[in-house]
């Protein structure tokens, strides 16, 4: 095993680990020193600075603000098109559930690459990312739907290098 990441993706909480060549379990990875592993699954973004967004933990402590629109459960919604079902949790034309869940990867892959550089671990890829697959997409109908978009994710609008996406 060669660089190999895993993503715990979660309505509520998410997890990334990376597996360890020696040992070969997961080893769970922290976005910030002495911060758990468990990320929640929220992204928050400011009404006012659209570009100030937040993930994670400080996402969820801006839940309640005016200031913000939170967005809770978005992969739940990656492959729903209710216009108005979406509307009324808050997404547009411009924050999609794929554009939410793409800002909250990339925020918390590159967080936990951020941190384990700064424990002396870097890496210039992945060989594999394996990403757990929600119960909601067993769903025959839904799943290589859910999938695919996950894959698109991360191969094409991730910043990371990515070899290859297992879900």
């Amino acid at each position: 095993m060669k660089n190999v990441l895993l993503i715990d993706f979660g309505s509520t909480y998410s997890t990334v680990s990376k597996a360890d060549n020696i040992s070969q379990f997961a080893v769970a990875l922290s976005p910030a020193q002495s911060a758990s592993p468990c990320i929640p699954s929220v992204v928050s973004i400011n009404r006012n600075h659209p570009d100030q967004i937040l993930c994670g933990n400080g996402a969820k402590m801006q839940v309640g603000r005016s200031t913000v629109r939170i967005f809770e459960a978005f992969k739940m919604l990656l492959l729903e098109h209710n216009d108005e079902l979406l509307r009324s949790r808050g997404y547009d034309a411009e924050y999609t559930p794929r554009k939410i869940t793409k800002l909250f990867l990339e925020s918390i892959l590159m967080s936990v690459l951020e941190r384990e550089a700064e424990a002396g671990n870097s890496y210039d890829g992945f060989d594999t990312v394996y990403i757990c697959m929600p119960e909601l997409w067993a769903n025959p109908i839904k799943s290589e739907g859910g999938r695919r978009v996950l894959r698109e994710i991360l191969l094409q609008e991730i910043n990371i290098p990515i070899k290859k996406v297992d879900v």
